[in-house]
């Protein structure tokens, strides 16, 4: 690597760390306000009360992408290292990428490096979650008309069920930042495993069959699109819409391999069964609404 490369990778990763500060602090402390912003920005000693979640959420992201990378490098593809990329999201970035320079040999090496990625994501979540169920609370606070609430996925329920004995309509489990990191966390990995385009569960698709890519990635988005119109009349306009419209402009479209006729090997089919039980276990139907 460049120094100049060197100095781009550096660049941005300090910017992710100060904009998950700024959201990690808005979630524990400040609120989600335009004058909690500008206080932010003006007082960096506040900051401090954002580190957990921006430690969280970056310890996952890079995580995730550096099991694409070293995967890379063990099968000799040229790849970079994870770019982070900050930006003025409710978690304060688009999440982190690598660039995959060289063209994948075949269906095996194609299948460890769409699969090393979620997998590695989805464990470095699960102790953020618990960590952040950890130190909730059981408050009672009846929702109100307006209030924006995070949706559970499968897993979240089911940590949910587990540690914690109360429940009932009116009382709320009051969590902190880490929690939220472990569930962007999970998002992500659903959204990466998505059976579309070059995604990471499109490139578990392809190392399958490319026919089944096809007709995978054409499924997906026409189940997303059911899901975003059902959201509409049940609860209003979907999160899932921006990506949606990204799986449309995707589409099925996945670069061919150097060797195409190498069939994916027998054991790596039945690990593909993990991919969609993590999928199951991460996504959310509707990740953000409004009571």
């Amino acid at each position: 690597m460049n120094r100049k490369k060197a100095v781009l990778h550096l660049v941005l990763f300090v910017l992710t760390i100060y904009s998950t500060s700024i959201a990690g602090a808005m979630f524990d402390e400040y609120g989600f306000t335009f004058p909690a912003l500008v206080h932010l920005i003006l007082n960096p000693a506040s900051l401090r009360a954002g580190f957990p979640f921006s430690f969280w959420l970056i310890f996952i992201l890079g995580v995730h992408e550096m099991g694409h990378y070293l995967t890379c490098r063990k099968y000799g593809v040229p790849a970079t290292l994870p770019f982070f990329i900050p930006g003025p999201t409710l978690f304060g970035t688009f999440g982190a990428v690598i660039r995959i320079r060289g063209i994948i040999p075949d269906r095996n090496v194609l299948f460890d490096i769409g699969m090393a990625g979620p997998v590695a994501g989805f464990l470095a979540s699960i102790p953020a979650l618990v960590l952040g169920l950890s130190q909730a609370a059981i408050v009672h606070a009846p929702l109100q008309e307006g209030d924006v609430l995070f949706g559970d996925s499968f897993l979240i329920w089911i940590l949910e069920k587990f540690m914690f004995s109360d429940s009932g309509p009116d009382l709320v489990i009051a969590v902190n930042s880490v929690f939220y990191a472990g569930w962007a966390g999970l998002l992500a990995t659903t959204m990466n495993l998505f059976p579309v385009g070059q995604l990471d569960g499109g490139h578990i698709c392809y190392a399958i069959s490319r026919k089944f890519h096809r007709i995978l990635s054409i499924t997906a988005i026409f189940m997303m699109a059911a899901l975003v119109m059902y959201s509409l009349f049940e609860k209003g306009v979907s999160v899932w819409l921006l990506w949606l419209l990204i799986l449309i402009i995707m589409g099925s479209r996945h670069p061919a391999l150097l060797f195409e006729e190498k069939p994916l090997s027998g054991k790596r089919k039945l690990f593909s069964l993990f991919a969609l039980l993590i999928l199951i276990l991460s996504f959310m139907p509707n990740p953000i609404y409004i009571h």
